[in-house]
């Protein structure tokens, strides 16, 4: 299972677009909040897509928090800043663990990271289009049976 974890597009649909062709076989498209709606712009026919609201979404329909079971894992994705992120993961991990998450995607900070910690992978994407960290950014998980592998992809 290969998911396409995006976050905080910001409007540019046509990076967005740019990313999906450029990666192969996409199971599912995760979309952490922040313009959601960009979205709307791809063929959602082939591959599941998810999206929470972020800050920027006001008046856009949509949840603050999904909780999605893929294969034997449970993942939690939310935008962040109901929980603080901006300033350390600690009050994430409450929601993670009351939800007993083993992954979580979220957005935010416009930093991409890649964390395991206490057997959960936090896990950013960054930005494609306006990052924090140097370059604009996406990320890859793969699931396959117990096994998680995540990986951040600059552009």
């Amino acid at each position: 299972m290969k998911l396409l974890c995006i976050s905080d597009t910001h409007g540019e649909t046509k990076k967005l677009q740019r990313i999906i062709k450029s990666v192969d076989e996409i199971d599912i498209l995760l979309h952490a909040g922040d313009y959601i709606r960009d979205v709307d712009s791809i063929n959602q026919h082939e591959f599941k897509v998810f999206s929470v609201k972020g800050n920027c979404d006001r008046g856009t329909n949509g949840k603050f928090k999904k909780v999605i079971g893929i294969n034997d894992k449970k993942l939690l994705l939310v935008h962040g800043h109901q929980y603080g992120i901006k300033y350390g993961l600690h009050k994430l991990s409450y929601q993670v663990a009351e939800v007993e998450a083993d992954i979580v995607v979220f957005g935010h900070t416009h930093r991409s990271l890649c964390l395991k910690e206490n057997g959960i992978l936090y896990f950013n994407p960054g930005s494609v289009t306006y990052p924090r960290d140097g370059s604009a950014s996406y990320g890859i998980i793969e699931i396959e049976g117990d096994k998680i592998e995540s990986r951040i992809e600059k552009i």
